[in-house]
């Protein structure tokens, strides 16, 4: 049996969108009751949330330019390391 590249490289990317989609389902599963823990009203609340979703939006640009110019793993690792820190900084 041979080693197909092309596979192993859909394999990867599968298993990369799997954790990552279960990371953020974790995150958002408790975030809006973080919210309210932490004082914030619903309407404020979900202010926080359509921020942080404008956010995804605007820099969806400069993260292809980041591909484009660097590579995309380099893109997918600095993305994921600021999911790291940003999520690090929640816990502050």
């Amino acid at each position: 049996m041979t080693n197909d590249p092309a596979r192993t490289v859909e394999r990867t990317y599968l298993a990369l969108t799997l954790l990552t989609t279960l990371a953020a389902s974790f995150i958002w599963g408790i975030n809006t009751l973080f919210l309210l823990d932490a004082g914030l009203n619903n309407a404020e609340a979900f202010a926080a949330n359509a921020f942080f979703t404008v956010g995804q939006v605007i820099f969806e640009v400069p993260t292809g330019v980041v591909a484009d110019t660097r590579g995309r793993r380099f893109s997918y690792v600095l993305g994921a390391a600021t999911l790291l820190v940003s999520t690090l900084l929640y816990l502050v």
